[in-house]
């Protein structure tokens, strides 16, 4: 039976000050610093070849996980941490990981997030899709979007916005706006990053592995 292999969680940290700065139309809307948590994952019965080593190893991407200040992060790892109980979510190397340590891993990224400027020398990428059925519940949210996102058109005529919050503030400031989407973050966030450690010496723990 498959499983989901989890390698790593990185939290990106975005200030609450300057998400302020970029919606001044918005006062008052961020309290607390906000973040992104990414997790490098992959499926068990899935394999790729090691862009060096040329060795078999199980396929692995990045995945947006959740978005929020720390306190939304930790109630979605919460959510997460619950599929460890069945085995159907487990750290690289272990026949069981609990959900307490899945939960502390995720506590251990948000205690020393990486900055924005770092995601950008590792080369990671979020690019954010918003389609009119997510937000149709939300006429502020579509407000919002006109006025400072880009956005196109279907052929149909339904429109969809475009986010880049590593590449805009105001994009970031806009996204953590929007708390209560009805969808997981991964489902509408196109995430991409380094997913071994040659690419990024420093940021993944290195392997011997098969994993590797």
């Amino acid at each position: 039976m498959s499983h989901t292999i989890s390698y790593k969680h990185v939290a990106i940290k975005f200030p609450h000050e300057q998400l302020q700065e970029q919606l001044a139309d918005y006062p008052h809307s961020f309290w607390r610093d906000q973040f992104i948590l990414l997790e490098l994952c992959g499926p068990s019965n899935c394999t790729t070849f090691h862009p060096v080593t040329g060795r078999e190893v199980y396929a692995r991407d990045w995945t947006t996980r959740a978005k929020g200040d720390a306190t939304d992060i930790i109630e979605e790892a919460c959510r997460s941490a619950a599929y460890c109980e069945g085995r159907n979510l487990r750290f690289y190397g272990e026949r069981d990981t609990t959900p307490e340590r899945y939960i502390r891993r995720v506590r251990n990224a948000l205690s020393a997030p990486i900055s924005v400027e770092e995601t950008n020398h590792w080369v990671f990428s979020l690019q954010v899709q918003l389609d009119q059925k997510l937000v149709k519940d939300y006429p502020y949210t579509i407000d919002l979007l006109n006025q400072h996102a880009s956005w196109d058109e279907t052929e149909t005529g339904e429109r969809y916005w475009r986010l880049h919050p590593l590449i805009s503030l105001k994009d970031a400031a806009i996204l953590f706006k929007f708390r209560f989407l009805p969808l997981s973050p991964w489902s509408f966030i196109a995430t991409s990053g380094p997913c071994f450690e040659y690419e990024t010496r420093g940021l993944l723990a290195p392997s011997n592995s098969r994993a590797a």
